[in-house]
């Protein structure tokens, strides 16, 4: 796998966040979770940058190009893991 960076900001209890959490350890890809409730105005700061206003909210970079993407998505967790693979080959 390539180099990459993730973050997940979540709500902790609240499932489709904690489905998202599963599906990111299932692909085996590391990420840094924040709760948005922990720091709410910089998690909004952020999120607003990338133009997300719901969580889970998902930020990933590979090879200095940004991906981003709300909500429960194994569609796009897997789209993720492909651009990793494929930026290693």
């Amino acid at each position: 796998m390539k180099d990459y960076a993730l973050a997940l900001y979540t709500q902790p209890s609240y499932i489709p966040c904690q489905a998202t959490k599963r599906a990111l350890k299932r692909q085996g890809l590391e990420f840094v979770e924040i709760d948005v409730h922990e720091d709410p105005d910089t998690s909004r700061a952020v999120l607003d940058q990338y133009g997300l206003n719901r969580t889970p909210a998902v930020i990933g970079k590979v090879d200095g190009k940004t991906y981003q993407w709300q909500g429960h998505s194994e569609e796009s967790i897997e789209a993720f893991v492909e651009l990793v693979k494929e930026d290693a080959a």
